[in-house]
């Protein structure tokens, strides 16, 4: 799983939350009073406690107010009489699992038996109080009611943050599966990679302990072993490079470089396998001479290891583009070649240790799946970034850097 991935998971589940409440606006308190003395009664009492009130008329409006961040309702019996006294109910009883407003009902006598009052039966959190009462008992249980609405939104944020942690829990453990499985991938690549080169530098041994060696077979079991031998020395080098680089080790030998140059080494030491396929390479760099700072021989292991991908995952007689432009004071390096593509899905992770391309691993050249990974490792040193494109399989690929000047 990607970078990218996981952010995203981490990212829909926090969107997920209930909206925060913002300041102090847990303490307000919804006032429903239809008569207009029990509301300016009721609103001066609050504000003398430093009590936020919202005062409402109607049901309808105190609706829309539940539906935000309440700490609790204040209302009297004489809010059963409003047409929409159902709208406001229905908010109440369709709140989320962890919600559940507190109401303090201030009732006449005898409202408790009444038809309106029967219709708070499925409201579970409601203080009666008898009309008139005293300030000090309305103001307690406003109190009571805000410091139980708080501890609500304590216990949905531990809800919540719980189960983000199950989530990082379950990204966590996925990465881990998905890093042993490369892991486990790796280990027989590099064993299959290792015991390739064994077999002819065995067979040329074997021919070196003849007695009758002609000079024609000593010149070519030389050539044998200084080819197998070259070929396990760059494999053990890239893992000692992947290695320095994880632990920190690298330190990169800057100096003042010109394009023509690094684009020369790193050709050179690529064309061996781009010939031997028989591919095609043009090369198109612009016409003044572009300098700028980094370390030459790393700058020329990632144009070569570029170029070497591009000539193992091309079929024979394929054709591969090396292009460089200057804009706007970055300079762009495009490797691209018409081989057999890359799936959407490797696109995310193409660049990951231990990672190759989907059906690449069998292929006589795939690998160890750690040279991309070196690559985007080394262009960050310098401070620069790589890319990889592709229209899909058996669509070709392209990579491209981007460098500042």
């Amino acid at each position: 799983m990607s970078d990218v991935q996981k952010a995203t998971m981490i990212a829909n589940i926090r969107s997920t939350r209930p909206a925060e409440i913002a300041g102090k606006s847990d303490y307000r308190v919804l006032v429903l009073a239809p008569t207009r003395r029990d509301r300016d009664v009721t609103l001066a009492l609050l504000q003398r406690a430093n009590i936020s009130p919202i005062p409402c008329q109607e049901a309808r409006a105190a609706a829309d107010q539940v539906r935000s961040t309440i700490g609790s309702v204040v209302m009297t019996d004489t809010a059963f009489g409003d047409p929409n006294f159902g709208e406001l109910l229905q908010v109440l009883t369709s709140q989320p699992s962890w919600s559940d407003v507190p109401i303090v009902l201030l009732c006449r006598d005898g409202a408790p038996a009444s038809t309106g009052f029967r219709r708070l039966d499925s409201i579970r959190n409601v203080t009666l109080l008898d009309r008139p009462t005293s300030s000090r008992t309305l103001l307690s249980s406003v109190q009571a009611a805000l410091r139980a609405r708080a501890r609500q939104y304590q216990l949905r944020d531990q809800f919540e943050e719980a189960k983000e942690r199950e989530l990082l829990l379950r990204i966590t453990e996925t990465a881990l599966r998905e890093a042993d499985h490369r892991k486990d991938l790796f280990l027989a690549t590099l064993a299959h990679e290792l015991r390739n080169p064994l077999a002819p530098i065995r067979n040329a041994a074997q021919i070196l302990a003849s007695p009758n060696l002609a000079p024609p077979q000593l010149q070519w079991t030389q050539k044998v072993i200084q080819r197998q031998v070259r070929h396990m020395t760059l494999l053990l080098d890239d893992l000692l490079d992947v290695a320095r680089i994880t632990q920190g080790k690298v330190e990169l030998k800057k100096s003042r470089v010109v394009l023509t140059d690094i684009v020369d080494s790193a050709i050179e030491a690529a064309h061996p396998l781009i010939e031997s396929k028989g591919h095609d390479l043009s090369i198109k760099l612009p016409r003044e001479t572009v300098m700028f700072e980094a370390d030459p021989l790393r700058l020329s292991q990632v144009l070569a290891n570029l170029l070497t991908n591009a000539a193992k995952y091309t079929d024979q007689g394929g054709q591969i583009d090396l292009s460089a432009t200057v804009e706007r004071g970055t300079l762009e390096i495009s490797v691209r070649d018409n081989g057999i593509g890359i799936t959407p899905n490797s696109l995310t992770n193409i660049f990951e240790m231990f990672s190759q391309v989907d059906g690449t691993a069998m292929r006589s050249e795939g690998g160890l799946g750690i040279g991309l990974a070196l690559v985007k490792a080394l262009l960050e040193l310098h401070g620069a970034t790589i890319e990889a494109k592709s229209g899909g399989p058996g669509l070709g690929s392209e990579f491209v850097i981007k460098i500042t000047l």
